[in-house]
């Protein structure tokens, strides 16, 4: 079985996301965060799955998860969590530099 691992940036993308939660709707956010760890390891397991996004970097794929899009790359244990980012934001580049 194939892994994932988040990216210190990713890490703390997802704690952003779990102090919104938790000021405005703790069990929503304990779903939200269940369905981003179950996405992230389906794609660990296929990680052609997705759209490429090229755009943005090298080898990058995203997926939606909700209102929040996963960007990830594929690596020799499955897949690397680079961001999770909410939809609504300007996603640019610069913000995924290695």
């Amino acid at each position: 079985m194939s892994s994932f691992l988040y990216t210190p940036q990713a890490e703390a993308d997802l704690d952003a996301i779990t102090d919104y939660y938790a000021a405005n709707n703790p069990d929503a956010g304990i779903r939200l965060l269940d369905e981003i760890t179950a996405r992230c390891q389906q794609l660990a397991n296929q990680p052609r799955q997705g759209r490429p996004r090229n755009d943005l970097g090298s080898g990058i794929r995203s997926v939606v998860v909700r209102r929040y899009i996963i960007f990830f790359r594929a690596a020799a244990q499955g897949i690397d969590v680079l961001r999770v980012l909410h939809g609504a934001r300007n996603i640019t580049p610069d913000m995924f530099d290695e």
